[in-house]
């Protein structure tokens, strides 16, 4: 389902007898607004694509007006903001007005004039570059329950089930606490706001949605496009210089909420104790002749590894909780799997949940793509990308209940 094909069956459900003019019958099913809203949701289309969609029902409800109450429909369920509202409402009769009185509603359906076509670009353009961006909402006292992923949980239950895992634990993040942190003190560029003010705003803002407090470290470090937190008592969040460049001001507040939903749900001790335990059983490996690498791989890495995968499906939903805006999630992650920042201008949601859907009913039909999946990540830290699109979507469909209730 692509934009053009979904503005098409928008037409036919707001307007049947024009849409047989614009000879949409036949294959083409009427898409409600309500359907347009699901279709976003599930990352078909982009806010940007909905806003355009209703910029020109907008304009034709001013031409007919019994077009009125299935637009004012759309605008209430797809939440189109006021301010777009009154852009609309200041420009658009203007541009009918040059387009001339010939200007027909099947005309502006099949081949807008220009003057309206210009009209509605700049609209867009107008709206898309406001300097204040729209305000997050709060969630003051979230608690962790509120977007830990099920499997997570039941997974961590089992790894402190494990006897020694608490002591190993607590050895592992002093370990790091003496250092890793002082490598990073001394290599890297700590985030405050003299330093990089527009990134600890940024980090400052997700600590005030998602309520943590106090507000970690931050480092700034050259290197791949990734971002992880250590620690424990005192986390701390490392992100790759390349991020700021390549990530919108929504995809890092997505990426840095990630990362506090990490220390918020209590996983840093054990991502610590992951990191700690592969990283020594690397060291050993040289020395016993990759003994110690397998006796890892036999005993910790699958638990850990089983664990580590859930816990990012935790974590990215808490990241969406902090941006609240599943296209900027879904960007973040196909920007992370390595999408080429030479075509991010084309790049679409709507593939990544293609991808995710495809991936998915292999799995379900298909016993041996199920083995090698399993085999591919054994000792992997993170789930594939395209299960956390997937499960980002799933999040959707779900109530997100208040942390009061």
């Amino acid at each position: 389902m692509d934009a053009a094909l979904a503005a098409k069956g928008f037409v036919r459900w707001l307007a049947p007898e024009m849409a047989r003019e614009l000879g949409l019958d036949g294959n083409i099913a009427p898409l409600s607004a309500d359907d347009l809203v699901s279709l976003k949701a599930e990352g078909w289309l982009t806010r940007d694509e909905i806003l355009k969609v209703y910029a020109y029902s907008h304009a034709a409800a001013i031409m007919e007006r019994s077009l009125g109450p299935k637009v004012q429909q759309l605008r209430l369920k797809a939440e189109i903001p006021e301010e777009f509202e009154q852009m609309c409402v200041r420009t658009l009769p203007v541009a009918l007005r040059a387009c001339g009185p010939s200007l027909t509603l099947v005309t502006v359906f099949r081949k807008p004039p220009t003057p309206l076509a210009q009209a509605i670009s700049q609209v867009l353009r107008g709206y898309l570059s406001r300097p204040n961006p729209t305000r997050c909402r709060r969630l003051a006292g979230v608690r962790s329950i509120v977007f830990e992923h099920p499997s997570d949980r039941a997974a961590l239950a089992a790894l402190k089930a494990v006897p020694g895992v608490g002591l190993l634990t607590n050895k592992a993040v002093d370990f790091f606490n003496k250092s890793d942190a002082m490598a990073l003190l001394g290599g890297a560029i700590l985030a405050t706001p003299q330093s990089l003010p527009v990134i600890y705003k940024i980090l400052e803002e997700a600590c005030e949605i998602l309520d943590v407090s106090p507000i970690p470290a931050l480092y700034v470090k050259f290197g791949p496009l990734e971002s992880y937190t250590l620690g424990a008592k005192e986390p701390y969040i490392v992100l790759a210089s390349i991020a700021v460049s390549l990530f919108t001001r929504e995809e890092l507040l997505f990426v840095l909420g990630h990362e506090l939903g990490h220390i918020k749900a209590g996983h840093v001790p054990y991502h610590t104790l992951a990191k700690t335990v592969k990283d020594g059983a690397a060291v050993a490996s040289n020395i016993t002749l990759g003994l110690s690498q397998l006796a890892f791989d036999a005993t910790l890495s699958p638990l850990l590894g089983f664990w580590s995968r859930r816990s990012e499906f935790t974590a990215d939903r808490a990241g969406f909780l902090v941006c609240q805006d599943q296209e900027a999630a879904l960007r973040a992650l196909m920007k992370l799997s390595g999408y080429p920042p030479t075509f991010y201008k084309e790049m679409h949601t709507r593939s990544i949940v293609a991808q995710a859907d495809r991936f998915r009913n292999q799995l379900a039909h298909h016993a041996a793509e199920r083995f090698f999946t399993v085999s591919n990540l054994w000792s992997a830290s993170h789930p594939y990308t395209v299960s956390r699109a997937y499960e980002l979507r799933e999040r959707q469909s779900e109530t997100i209940t208040d942390s009061s209730d």
